[in-house]
């Protein structure tokens, strides 16, 4: 819920549509974030059927490898589409793909 957000900078809790939430910062515009060509496919992104959820039509969480990027983290992110016709931020952490 939203009450376990608790940062007042991303007070929101949004579903994710794998099965947990995200806390976000107000509301989100999907118009911002259409899905991510799968035919566009890049190395850094696994194939859409290797990402499971569990519901379609989530809320995209980015268009772009940039809107994944976390100020001061050394981690590289990447905007990639998933089955479910929304992108997801993932990153490959000890050959494990995480996303978030």
């Amino acid at each position: 819920t939203s009450s376990d957000c608790g940062n007042p900078t991303t007070p929101l809790c949004c579903a994710s549509g794998c099965g947990y939430g995200i806390c976000v910062r107000g509301s989100i515009d999907d118009s911002k974030y259409p899905v991510v060509d799968s035919r566009a496919t890049r190395s850094v992104c696994p194939s859409v059927a290797d990402i499971k959820c569990t519901q379609k039509g989530g809320i995209s969480w980015c268009s772009n490898d940039g809107h994944c990027q976390v100020p001061g983290s050394s981690v590289s992110r990447y905007c990639c589409p998933t089955q479910c016709d929304y992108n997801v931020c993932l990153s490959k952490q000890n050959g494990q793909i995480v996303i978030g």
